[in-house]
């Protein structure tokens, strides 16, 4: 019969052929007929790989659905997952990632995950899926910015907003020391930063509540001495 999974001289399949040039109705036949729907290329992309790349949502969602490994990496560590949310903001596509088993709470080698890959870019309608599912939003990429650091970094005011409301530290540090509040404080964007002075005096205020209990312990154990 004939070798569905063979490479040509490019180190290429049929499938991942299909995957590269958007082929669906050639990629579908191919799986159909019993190509390995996760043969590497010889660069190591597999067709779910290559078909985020390529933006071809049918071929993609059928790849998913037939058994495609949703955790696969490329060779910079990126999932279809962060592939999606660093380039076409596709949320069909997102959510029947994380339905069908993708992590995104992997790092690509840059230390960075789907939700911080999110921030890099304008989309200001994050959902609710990515916390929903795990995303741990102090999670730091390489250069030790979080997601509330990027979104200031691309001015975006409600997605920062979004992130400080779902438990982003307005404290936490980038390797150079620059915490979001310093950050904003050297621009002259005056509503982030009364924002963000205002999360400051609310957890002061919530800090000051707390009962003293080393004190109280101590007294405690000095009376039953």
């Amino acid at each position: 019969g004939i070798d569905l999974d063979g490479f040509d001289n490019d180190g290429k399949t049929a499938l991942t052929i299909a995957c590269e040039k958007g082929d669906e109705k050639l990629g579908i036949k191919l799986i159909e007929h019993g190509a390995n729907i996760n043969q590497p290329n010889k660069y190591g992309d597999t067709p779910i790989i290559i078909a985020s790349k390529n933006f071809n949502e049918k071929l993609f969602l059928y790849l998913i659905e037939h058994g495609a490994e949703v955790n696969i990496t490329d060779k910079c560590g990126n999932t279809p997952l962060i592939i999606e949310c660093q380039n076409t903001y596709r949320f069909t596509i997102i959510e029947t990632l994380i339905k069908y088993g993708a992590d995104p709470n992997i790092k690509n080698i840059y230390g960075s995950t789907a939700l911080i890959e999110l921030c890099k870019g304008t989309y200001e309608n994050i959902d609710n899926f990515l916390f929903n599912n795990g995303e741990q939003i102090y999670k730091q990429d390489s250069n030790g910015y979080f997601g509330s650091l990027i979104c200031w970094d691309k001015r975006n005011e409600r997605m920062i907003r979004y992130l400080v409301e779902h438990g982003a530290d307005i404290d936490a540090c980038d390797n150079d020391g620059n915490t979001t509040i310093k950050i904003a404080e050297n621009t002259n964007k005056k509503n982030i930063v009364n924002y963000f002075m205002k999360i400051q005096r609310e957890k002061k205020k919530k800090e000051k509540k707390k009962p003293k209990w080393n004190f109280f312990f101590i007294n405690i154990k000095k009376k039953l001495s």
